[in-house]
């Protein structure tokens, strides 16, 4: 009847249990499912928010820039711009829900919006096409404010709206904890009673079957106790033999087991010892050790075939001056010194006698031995032949002093040969003139003309690279500093590329923060650097691209940074891009002569002023070139 009892307890607790599971799961779902839709409401209240802020922040960055003409009130603009868009396109995919919010919006707030971001880039286009102050008539002529204030007063109802909506959604999120929770509470209440109820019982019958359990256990014990006794004096006598046979057998075992342990060490320290030897022996390098007296104590089979000894006629026999020069025995008695003083010596260079006579270079290291009382009692040395190394160091040496002989031939031939081309150059020149001035020319014959006076061009512009290239690698160019005036100086480069730009429909642009900044460089240099970066550009660079030169101060260096909109450099030739008369795969666009000089004469001038190139490419968008020099 008891059992029954708490059967009933038992089962009643777990379908309490099992039920309030359920529930709390369908509530838990439930008040998920409220919260999510408070969190959306949150949402739309906060993209509302942002929405508003960022249609005021754009307006008055435009008018700011309108106004000022500050650039660094676009980037604000075009970001405040670009989340309105973006925030508007949000609000109506989350209100899809709400009817009312979703008709609010379609009929107030995107046409409106809408018009405030046409207005804006109408506005920008207007700068763009025409000039800033037609921009500021356009803007003041329309309806700006009244734009604003429409959709201000309309985003603040549909947020109010929202808020709304948010109370009533708060307000079911906790009445369904309320509920969740009460029934939670009183379903874990029953169980915990009807647990409590079954704990008792199971208690008070567990306290009785305890006393019938203790009877049995002395029962039984008294049971082993008896058996024990009778089975203990059969067992002593096995037990003692046993043992004593256990004991044999280990011992012999042990025996054994050293024995096999001693074969195999024995066998394994003979195998080091003979591979320790040959390895001794047959080194690539010279072994020896030489006693406090001066006698070869020892010496491996390498340094002894390089000498054409046999082990009999040096071991203990020979003494060191017989197989070093004697210049290095002038100095030994100073290594030796040295080695006891320090325990060492490296890289000791000199020269060693073969049995025939004839001689051989070494590198020699030496450790010094101690006995236990801190006694010299030899060194012990390792050698490397380096006779090869000393013959092609020779040789280097002969073929570089070559080198430079033939560098210096072709520098001084070079020089000549340009300076020689450049007179006939300006007779042609001022031939060309003259026959320019003349009417009786036909048109075919003012064509070919203008076809020399392009040859003569190119080739004066050619002598006039490989001049200077010829005196960047003379090291002739002389820095000689001054003061200028950075945007003047970078104004008037700008000014003399406008017509070569303008022709190809490019647009250059300048880019200096830093305004008329004093700086203290080669201003010669610095221009003809320049000249040959944004050249360059130009020269890559299809109709309708842009080229720009930034400008920016880094610490006490000047940093300059050309980049275009061309082909950009294969990765595998930029290690090519400043050698001298080098020719990559990319190719002028509009037919201009290209001689491979131009960016290998401006490393050598960027150098010259104390600064490095780094080159950024990509295929299809351009490249970036971007220098620092000391100011």
């Amino acid at each position: 009847m008891r059992s029954q009892w708490v059967s009933g307890l038992l089962i009643t607790s777990i379908v309490l249990a099992i039920a309030s599971i359920i529930i709390s799961y369908l509530g838990y779902h439930k008040r998920r499912a409220s919260e999510l839709w408070v969190t959306h409401t949150y949402q739309v209240i906060g993209d509302a928010h942002k929405m508003l802020s960022n249609v005021m922040d754009a307006e008055g960055s435009q008018r700011s820039f309108l106004l000022t003409g500050d650039t660094t009130y676009l980037s604000p603009y075009r970001a405040s711009v670009n989340l309105v868009e973006k925030l508007v396109d949000s609000l109506r995919k989350l209100t899809q829900d709400n009817a009312s919010q979703t008709k609010l919006l379609d009929e107030k707030i995107i046409p409106w919006s809408g018009y405030k971001l046409r207005e804006w880039k109408n506005t920008m286009n207007i700068l763009d096409e025409e000039n800033r102050e037609n921009a500021i008539l356009f803007l003041e002529a329309q309806h700006g404010n009244t734009v604003l204030d429409s959709l201000w007063l309309n985003t603040k109802t549909f947020i109010a709206n929202e808020e709304l909506l948010l109370t009533d959604r708060n307000a079911t999120v906790e009445f369904d904890n309320y509920v969740n929770n009460a029934i939670r509470y009183t379903s874990f209440l029953i169980v915990a009673l009807a647990s409590m109820l079954a704990l008792a019982t199971i208690r008070r019958q567990q306290r009785e079957n305890n006393v019938l359990v203790e009877g049995l256990k002395n029962l039984n014990l008294d049971l082993e106790t008896r058996i024990k006794e009778r089975t203990l004096d059969l067992k002593n006598k096995n037990d003692y033999v046993e043992k004593l046979n256990v004991q044999l057998q280990q011992s012999n075992e042990e025996v054994s087991g050293l024995h096999e342990a001693l074969k195999i060490r024995n066998k394994h320290a003979e195998e080091s010892l003979r591979e320790i030897r040959d390895l001794y022996d047959n080194a690539p390098c010279g072994y020896h050790s030489i006693d406090k007296n001066g006698f070869v104590a020892r010496m491996n089979k390498t340094e002894l075939n390089w000498l054409g000894y046999p082990e009999s006629e040096v071991i203990g026999k020979m003494h060191i001056r017989q197989i070093v020069s004697s210049a290095y025995m002038e100095e030994r008695e100073q290594n030796i010194k040295k080695l006891i003083e320090t325990g060492h010596l490296e890289n000791i260079e000199f020269d060693m006698i073969r049995k025939d006579g004839s001689t051989f270079s070494v590198l020699m290291s030496s450790s010094a031995i101690f006995d236990v009382k801190g006694n010299f009692i030899k060194n012990r040395s390792t050698l490397f032949d380096i006779s090869r190394r000393k013959q092609l160091e020779e040789k280097l040496l002969i073929a570089n002093d070559h080198l430079v002989l033939l560098n210096d031939e072709k520098n001084r031939f070079i020089g000549m040969t340009s300076h020689d081309l450049k007179n006939p150059l300006n007779g042609i020149a001022g031939l060309i003139h003259l026959l320019k001035t003349q009417t009786t020319l036909s048109v075919d014959q003012s064509e070919y003309v203008s076809f020399i006076e392009d040859s003569v061009i190119r080739m004066k512009n050619l002598i006039s690279k490989l001049l200077d290239l010829n005196r960047i690698e003379q090291e002739g160019n002389i820095v000689q500093k001054q003061k200028i005036n950075l945007q003047t100086f970078l104004d008037r480069i700008i000014k003399g590329f406008e017509e070569v730009a303008h022709k190809k429909n490019i647009q250059l642009l300048l880019l200096n923060p830093l305004g008329p900044l004093h700086i203290e460089t080669d201003p010669t240099l610095l221009e003809q650097a320049i000249d040959n970066f944004i050249s360059n550009a130009i020269k890559f660079s299809t109709s309708g691209k842009k080229v720009w030169m930034r400008t920016a101060r880094l610490t006490d260096n000047l940093m300059i940074e050309i980049e275009d909109q061309g082909p950009g450099i294969k990765p595998e030739e930029i290690p090519r891009l400043f050698g001298a008369f080098q020719k990559l795969s990319a190719q002028p666009t509009g037919g201009e002569p290209s001689t491979g000089l131009g960016l290998s004469i401006a490393k050598g001038l960027v150098r010259a002023l104390g600064g490095e190139i780094k080159v950024e490419s990509e295929i299809g968008k351009g490249s970036k070139f971007i220098f620092v020099i000391k100011i």
